[in-house]
């Protein structure tokens, strides 16, 4: 008896030294979360890339790991770049056409804005009086404009800040790369020996997870970007790629991509190109949207073996509660929770059929 106490004691004791490992383990890696994270998706998500890239290296796990997290970098940080610089130009080139349009007279509201239902009469007051004083009107709008490009400057500056977080997460990819196979293979032994055989089963649904959710943001991303820079071709604008480019931007996050075409499209309507404004606003409602619908739950049914309406709503949760990591890391979390569930069915069939037949 003497001999049970004293183990249970050891036991407790144990426990709670875990507990408390575990806990500073986090305290002192919790500033580093997000960009852990993001380098674990990434390098799980290009492993395929980065193996083949090893052996064409001749084994050389060092500098395929280092070559792999300087494409990553690259293709992070061209993009934003080349954007921020096209929109500054951009800006300039939409303020100079408005102030055109202002002092020709060439502004008009289109009829149908001014015959909604309940707002068209605000919205045609408020026009009509700002075109009454076309200087005051211009100063407003160009601004606006100015703010927008400021608005820009924050976003930028605000990934400014941030860059010491990006340069961690390029560090850790460089070393997931280089030791990602024996950290899985460990982390897959010490769940096994805690949870049993079924913990294979977890690891697979949390990497379908994360794969489907990646390939299905990505993937529809560029899909809805390419239908919609064809969109913005057909109509006549400008700059239709770099409009394309920003519109894959937006469409990494939900619902968002439909703010983007749509503000195009109701420019249009309000700078007198009616035909053109009508053409992108259908455009966008029947064939970028639709790619979204098409695309993404084909990617996501194929590799994430969990519902769609539960891979929604991990998506839109994961968002809520984590940020933009959120978006990978809430598929995953269901997914291994719908894992847990289906498995404990399987391992009590008899209860589950009895049940169904009462």
């Amino acid at each position: 008896m003497q001999k049970l106490t004293t183990n249970t004691v050891r036991q407790i004791l144990f426990a709670l030294f875990v507990v408390s490992l575990c806990i500073g383990v986090w305290v002192v890696l919790s500033p580093f979360f997000t960009s852990i994270v993001w380098a674990c998706t990434l390098a799980y998500v290009t492993w395929p890339a980065y193996i083949w890239l090893s052996n064409r290296l001749g084994g050389r796990d060092t500098i395929a790991a280092l070559l792999m997290t300087l494409i990553i970098a690259g293709a992070a940080i061209t993009p934003l770049l080349w954007l921020f610089t096209a929109f500054k130009v951009e800006i300039g080139v939409a303020s100079t056409a408005l102030s055109s349009k202002i002092a020709n007279g060439t502004l008009i509201l289109p009829k149908f804005i001014a015959d909604l239902p309940i707002v068209g009469t605000d919205i045609s007051t408020w026009f009509t009086k700002s075109l009454a004083s076309p200087t005051e009107f211009k100063t407003e709008i160009h601004n606006l404009l100015l703010n927008a490009d400021q608005k820009l400057i924050d976003v930028i500056g605000g990934i400014g800040r941030n860059l010491a977080k990006m340069g961690f997460a390029l560090i850790a990819l460089f070393f997931a790369y280089k030791g990602g196979f024996n950290f899985m293979t460990e982390s897959e032994r010490i769940l096994e020996s805690m949870l049993g055989i079924r913990a294979r089963s977890y690891f697979q649904a949390a990497g379908d997870a994360t794969r489907g959710v990646v390939y299905g943001i990505v993937l529809t991303a560029i899909a809805q970007g390419v239908v919609a820079g064809f969109g913005y071709w057909m109509v006549g604008l400008e700059a239709p790629m770099m409009l394309a480019a920003i519109t894959t931007l937006f469409a990494m996050v939900p619902f968002a991509t439909p703010i983007f075409w749509g503000s195009i499209g109701l420019w249009l309507l309000l700078t007198g190109n009616t035909i053109a404004g009508i053409e992108l606003l259908l455009w966008g409602t029947f064939a970028v949207s639709w790619v979204d619908n098409i695309v993404r739950p084909i990617i996501l049914a194929k590799n994430v073996k969990i519902p769609f309406i539960l891979a929604f709503f991990g998506v839109l949760g994961g968002l809520s509660a984590f940020g933009f990591i959120g978006l990978f890391l809430g598929p995953v979390i269901l997914a291994v929770a719908f894992a847990v569930w289906q498995e404990w069915l399987e391992s009590h069939p008899d209860r589950h059929s009895h049940q169904h037949e009462s």
